[in-house]
């Protein structure tokens, strides 16, 4: 970071750090950055849910609420910030070859809804 400070891959490996530490405040600033910086990488969005849904499952056991409640509100923005990325895709984007990928697997899309209590 202290050579550039754009590098999404950092920012991905300080969140995992944070996780592994469970700090989830910094887990949610790290993957933030790192959604800005490479707002086409799925698997970055996919692993992020992962990450709140156990940080949500950890805070709710132990008794925190308030924070569980945050990261089901951060879980909540995902969709919103895919389809923000999509919004603003040029549409020659969309007919390239490497079309970007946006759209979350199935599965995540249940098992966010299920998190966040959507159906």
């Amino acid at each position: 970071l202290s050579l550039n400070s754009n590098i999404a891959p950092v920012y991905d490996i300080q969140a995992l750090y944070a996780y592994s530490q469970g700090d989830f405040s910094a887990v949610i600033a790290n993957k933030e950055t790192s959604l800005a910086l490479a707002p086409y990488s799925l698997n970055s969005y996919t692993e992020y849910i992962d990450m709140l849904a156990a940080g949500m499952q950890a805070y709710a056991q132990n008794g925190d609420f308030e924070s569980a409640q945050y990261c089901r509100e951060t879980l909540k923005a995902i969709p919103g910030k895919l389809k923000a990325v999509q919004a603003k895709t040029s549409p020659l984007a969309w007919k390239i070859q490497d079309t970007p990928q946006l759209e979350l697997p199935a599965e995540y899309q249940e098992r966010l809804a299920s998190l966040i209590g959507e159906s």
